[in-house]
């Protein structure tokens, strides 16, 4: 997945509002734009506008049904999105101070300025 489609999605699933959408619409296999519209309390071109983002970044497909549009998520465009995201993020390293036995890895929370006078410490 190239630069630009990695942004947009995580552009898309930025905004609380069309994070919300996109698992109302993932949690049905197909949702007409009214019925979505009437689980917001926003304005139903909101609605469009938000879904249409989603539909941009590839993780919502429409269709026309006579007069109503129906949406429903794209199979593998969240997982793709996933993947290619796991690819360029750094591996999570163990602190010293964990061990390699429990498996799980954490990364040091200690703000960078305390950093410092704490390893100071450890002496």
């Amino acid at each position: 997945m190239e630069t630009p489609e990695l942004v947009r999605i995580a552009r898309a699933l930025g905004d609380p509002t069309r994070l919300a959408m996109y698992r109302v619409i993932a949690g049905e296999t197909e949702i007409s734009c009214g019925d979505l519209a009437s689980r917001f309390p926003v304005a139903q071109p909101t609605v469009s506008h938000h879904v249409r983002v989603l539909v941009e970044a590839g993780l919502v497909g429409s269709r026309r049904d006579g007069q109503h549009s129906m949406f429903s998520i794209v199979p593998g465009g969240a997982e793709k999105f996933m993947t290619a995201l796991a690819a360029i993020l750094p591996p999570v390293r163990p602190r010293a101070d964990e061990g390699t036995g429990s498996g799980s890895a954490a990364r040091d929370t200690t703000p960078v300025s305390g950093r410092a006078s704490a390893e100071g410490k450890k002496s």
